[in-house]
Formats: C-alpha cells, sequence, structure tokens
C-alpha cells in the first residue's frame, strides 16, 4: 500500500522496489511512456495533450521528450481540479540534458492551456543545479549541489501536513512550510513560459490526499530510488 511505503523515511536506504500504487491513494495521473502515453490512473476525468514521445527511456520503450515537443510538451486537465489544497505527492523519473538556458521547467499547475502563472502556483524548475517553487507571488529556491545533469534521476515532490518536501534520488534538497492551495484544472509538463525543459521525463505519478517521503536533514539519503516502474494495485 502507498500509505505505508511513502512514509517509511525512518529506515536509511530503505528499499522502494517497485513502487505500488494502491487504489486507495487517489491515484489522478499515472504516465507511461512506451512509443504512447498510457494512463493507468483511476481518473477518467484525466485528459492529455501535446505529447511527444522519443527512443530515450528509463523503463519501458519511450520517454516524454520535453526539448523537442511544442510548448507544453504535455498537458494534464482535470474537471473540477486537481485537489493540491492539502496532501499531494507527485513522483517522475527526470533526465536533465546539459544546463540549458533560463528556467527549465519541469512541471507547474495553471487554470487554462498555455497560461504563463497565475498565483499561488505550484511549479518545479530544473535548472542546472537549482531548482525552486512558487508561493504566493514569491520564488523559493530549493538550492542543490547534486548534479542532475546527464543521467535519469528519480524526483519526488510532496507535501505532507504543511511541509513541502523535494527529493532528488531519495535525497532530501529541502522540506518548507506552504499551507496554500495550489488547486488547478491544468497541470503542464515540460515548460515554463517558453523555456523547455531540457530532457526527457518517464513514469510521472500525481496522488492527492496522501503525501510522500518526510525528511528533517538537507542532503541526507532518505530512500533507495525504485528499480522498476510504478505498478497500479487495488485495495
Amino acid at each position: 500500500m502507498l500509505s505505508s511505503l511513502s512514509h517509511r523515511n525512518s529506515v536509511k536506504h530503505a528499499p522502494y522496489i517497485p513502487l505500488p500504487v494502491s487504489a486507495g491513494a487517489n491515484v489522478v495521473a499515472l504516465l507511461h511512456f512506451n512509443g504512447d502515453y498510457t494512463d493507468e490512473s483511476l481518473s477518467s476525468t484525466v485528459s492529455h495533450q501535446y505529447t511527444s514521445i522519443s527512443a530515450v527511456n528509463k523503463f519501458g520503450t519511450g520517454a516524454l521528450d520535453c526539448a523537442t515537443a511544442e510548448v507544453p510538451a504535455l498537458d494534464l486537465y482535470k474537471a473540477g481540479n486537481f485537489n493540491l489544497s492539502g496532501d499531494f505527492c507527485i513522483r517522475m523519473w527526470v533526465y536533465k540534458v546539459g544546463t540549458g538556458v533560463g528556467a527549465a521547467g519541469l512541471f507547474f499547475t495553471g487554470q487554462s492551456p498555455f497560461e504563463q502563472i497565475t498565483t499561488p502556483n505550484l511549479r518545479l524548475i530544473l535548472d542546472s543545479a537549482n531548482a525552486q517553487i512558487r508561493t504566493g507571488s514569491t520564488n523559493i529556491a530549493f538550492n542543490t549541489t547534486l548534479n542532475i545533469d546527464g543521467s535519469w534521476n528519480f524526483v519526488e515532490f510532496s507535501r505532507t501536513s504543511g511541509v513541502i518536501y523535494f527529493f532528488i534520488g531519495g535525497i532530501l534538497q529541502r522540506a518548507i512550510t506552504s499551507t496554500l492551495d495550489y488547486s488547478a484544472p491544468y497541470i503542464h509538463l515540460g515548460y515554463h513560459y517558453t523555456y523547455k525543459f531540457n530532457g526527457y521525463v518517464d513514469e510521472f505519478l500525481i496522488n492527492t490526499g496522501v503525501g510522500g517521503n518526510v525528511g528533517t536533514v538537507v542532503g541526507q539519503q532518505y530512500y533507495n530510488a525504485p528499480t522498476g516502474p510504478f505498478v497500479l494495485t487495488s485495495n
């Protein structure tokens, strides 16, 4: 069950293979990219647009190619909003190609297609070794010296009990307090403004109503990355 696995931070380097995603975890998007995108989410209200699939992959036979796709590389839409008012967990595999130019957007929430920025806005930007989110009208940087370029990295971005956690490869990059409501009908993947994410995404998962891993020490490894694709299971 996701609820037991996702909070298993008390055991350092805990196994994380593969990640079962239970029906009770409110899965609103679970995407595989194998020559085309496949949505295994439990929600039938999620629609997708503007996909570009690459031969590069972490698992399966393809990945979302953000660098050569139109902007956005992928739009997720949910009637009645993705509920990001409380706990949530967003997980994906990311391959960053070089340092890129400007802010390389990985995802952000929005109120309409091709939207620029709304307030408050939940967004994750990876530009070489820097990342940031937006709360209100303020950008909050998750500064890290971890080199994320030129290889696949497991990214987890979640909120549990009013604290947002950002992990790369199971290593805590930063934790900040934020109780803002980030609910929105659109999640845009692969760009920020006109800056495309220079790389690929494979395996993309959004859970709402449940948090992810938690930690207190920046730079500490709390879990190992999964060694297989996300697997949807039932209760």
